[in-house]
């Protein structure tokens, strides 16, 4: 799932490569993954407007058409955005495509169709679900920690399932929040209401260092390839098996609801809840 420091590199090289540039056709390959708030023929209403902005809030990317309309962007697990050529052969897993004036074809990519694409009017973007149900993104200024913890008092549950809910803070998904709980030395499993105020205070520092460095490091790696998942990089989350990079200890998984979770038990003590 691309998250917040993903979709950041996303964003910057669509405000570089697409902004500016008319979408003179569009195909619709897997209308499964696409929205609209009325009815209305998304190939035919797209052709002709310019890209004027691309933004990025939480796990959604927004990239604005000229004369009101927009594509909001929600990947979630397995969507991908691509820049790629029109002589490139359109894979299995594209379900949108758009030839843009500037010789690129911009397409989004979801082998499992689980993400969403909505084509919507600019000023209707309260009726999107999911756009306004986050809390402040996470490479926003940061909350202080007084704020931080006034937030977090509201949640109940364990500590990572809080950090993806987006509620708390907006961006965060499953790998950074396995490498944000392993860097505050915090069990994933831990319940918001056990946590001290010392390892609230090292929860608040690594929600925030973590993204900021993931996103310095993928600038170096992705490249325009912004289709290309790397994480290889990170200490504990993909790690399964292998040594703890702090304390030498072996990196344990949790497979649940189609959701990993990676972590190491020596540095993050803690019992595993059962519902």
């Amino acid at each position: 799932m691309p998250e917040a420091p993903e979709l950041t590199i996303v964003r910057e090289v669509l405000e570089r490569r697409v902004v500016g540039a008319a979408v003179e056709s569009a195909r619709i390959i897997r209308p499964t993954v696409l929205r609209t708030l009325s009815e209305i023929d998304v190939a035919a209403d797209i052709e002709g407007r310019s890209f004027t902005n691309v933004s990025r809030y939480g796990k959604s990317v927004t990239l604005t058409l000229s004369d009101g309309m927009a594509l909001v962007i929600f990947p979630m697990l397995t969507g991908r955005l691509r820049l790629a050529s029109p002589k490139d052969r359109l894979t299995k897993t594209v379900s949108l495509s758009l030839s843009l004036s500037n010789g690129i074809d911009l397409r989004y990519l979801d082998d499992r169709q689980m993400g969403m694409l909505y084509y919507a009017p600019t000023d209707r973007f309260t009726e999107i679900p999911r756009l306004e149900e986050t809390g402040p993104d996470v490479l926003d200024e940061p909350l202080s920690l007084e704020d931080f913890t006034a937030r977090l008092r509201r949640f109940t549950g364990e500590i990572k399932g809080i950090l993806t809910r987006g509620s708390l803070v907006a961006g965060i998904g499953n790998a950074y929040s396995d490498e944000i709980v392993w860097e505050a030395g915090i069990s994933p499993f831990r319940r918001r209401a056990d946590l001290s105020a010392d390892e609230i205070a090292r929860l608040h520092a690594a929600v925030y260092a973590v993204p900021r460095r993931a996103v310095v490091m993928l600038r170096e790696l992705i490249g325009d390839d912004i289709h290309i998942e790397r994480r290889e990089w990170l200490s504990v989350h993909g790690k399964a098996n292998q040594q703890c990079p702090r304390c030498g200890g072996r990196i344990s998984r949790l497979s649940a609801n189609r959701r990993i979770t990676d972590y190491c038990m020596t540095c993050q003590p803690g019992l595993l809840i059962r519902n």
